[in-house]
């Protein structure tokens, strides 16, 4: 027994040395750091595939594309691509140069739509010849609306200008007023309709707005957007901003409880070339614009904009909105303008660097709520971590929640589980 101890001791010394020397070889040392790196990449890509939302070329874009391949693409058919491109940036899906990188494609694609048009008329719709559908590519002010209402409400309105000029404070309503006025426009012609302004005036805003601006912090990225313009004949022209929130507002359901007629609603006001109800849908878009206005003045009036921990949270009691992309809007604004009207909170924190998390009613249930989080504004990173956050924070505390949307950073909960759910939150962003 003593000698097969020994022979077993002599055996594992012998291997532990075989061990050693093959550990001292250089081909394994370096073998075994590369694996090491390797592992390492392969955590951190996992990681950030995990944690973050993306957003890819919008699904019309690739449905185009395979019109157009199938030779059965049309202006029609480029226009609802351009629509739903235009709409990620919107809703903060995407950022402007992930917007403008598909710029080239579809504008390409316009270009040769519109010499082949009159020859192969047949590649386009009745309704699209009727309405003479001529689609261009400009330059136009990031104002809402403000070729189909006033001048003043589209600046008083839209989230870039209210919240550069501070409009929610008397200071702001002064600063606007100077600035149009530097620009030459009476209150007159600001106060009606954009298309009832005097032309040599509307056909110098663009350079008077690009020449003042910059005194007022309204940079040209601030102020003007690439986009796309339809031409309806004798109406005023519909550009893709345009036809992006006339859909979002016809998705809220304001007339109807009926999500399926509403939806069909937004459809036709997409091919706004065929929409008999078109006057009106704009001017419920109006109302529908100036009340997400209207909503982040009163949470500024009331500041009910606060810290918890790491992250910003806002609560509305509405049961307005009914789908995410506006929700996704009016968020995008409460930050844009708190950060405008604070810089700085407690600790020396930042809120261009703090994230968001607004609440608002449950459209389906008295007990519950939706939560929608949005990454912080400063940077150019479109990047969502919040749909990973919220599922690592039901599975630790167990809350009852839901992931009920397409976007995994809006989900429904229920109200006795909220303060939990922002401890764990709050312990994750931390």
């Amino acid at each position: 027994m003593h000698l097969l101890c020994l022979r077993q001791s002599d055996e594992s010394d012998e291997d532990s040395e075989e061990q050693q020397n093959r550990r001292l070889q250089p081909d394994d040392i370096e073998k075994r750091i590369e694996k090491r790196k390797w592992n390492r990449k392969r955590q951190e890509l996992l990681m950030d595939y995990e944690s973050f939302s993306y957003h890819s070329v919008a699904s019309s874009v690739v449905m185009f594309d395979l019109a157009w391949k199938l030779s059965q693409e049309n202006n029609c058919l480029l226009w609802y691509a351009i629509v739903g491109q235009t709409s990620q940036l919107i809703t903060h899906a995407i950022n402007r140069e992930h917007y403008i990188d598909q710029l080239d494609y579809l504008q390409s694609h316009m270009s040769r739509l519109s010499h082949i048009g009159q020859i192969h008329s047949g590649t386009s719709t009745s309704d699209e010849n009727k309405a003479r559908i001529e689609i261009l590519f400009e330059d136009e002010l990031a104002l809402w609306l403000y070729r189909h209402w006033s001048l003043k409400e589209a600046i008083e309105t839209s989230m870039v200008t209210a919240s550069k000029f501070k409009l929610f404070t008397e200071g702001g309503q002064r600063r606007m007023y100077e600035f149009l006025v530097q620009l030459g426009l009476p209150r007159r012609e600001c106060a009606q309709l954009y298309s009832s302004m005097n032309s040599s005036l509307r056909d110098s805003l663009n350079a008077q707005f690009l020449q003042y601006g910059e005194k007022y912090g309204l940079s040209r990225t601030d102020l003007f957007l690439p986009s796309f313009i339809v031409h309806l004949g004798y109406r005023t022209p519909m550009s893709a901003v345009d036809a992006v929130f006339l859909t979002i507002s016809a998705l809220e359901c304001y007339n109807s409880g009926n999500p399926v007629e509403n939806f069909q609603t937004a459809l036709d006001t997409v091919a706004c070339w065929n929409s008999p109800s078109l006057d009106q849908e704009i001017k419920q878009t109006e109302i529908h614009l100036q009340s997400l206005a209207n909503q982040v003045r009163n949470l500024l009036d009331t500041d009910d904009v606060v810290a918890f921990g790491p992250f910003l949270y806002s609560s509305l009691v509405t049961h307005a909105l009914r789908n995410s992309q506006s929700l996704a809007i009016l968020s995008k604004y409460i930050l844009m303008a708190k950060s405008s009207m604070r810089a700085k909170l407690g600790h020396g924190r930042r809120v261009v660097q703090m994230p968001l998390i607004v609440c608002v009613d449950s459209k389906s249930d008295d007990n519950y709520i939706s939560l929608l989080g949005i990454p912080p504004i400063h940077g150019d990173d479109d990047r969502n971590l919040f749909g990973q956050a919220f599922e690592a924070a039901i599975n630790r505390t167990k809350a009852r929640a839901e992931f009920k949307y397409f976007s995994t950073n809006c989900i429904e909960l229920h109200r006795e589980d909220m303060l939990k759910l922002f401890e764990a939150l709050s312990s994750l962003l931390t």
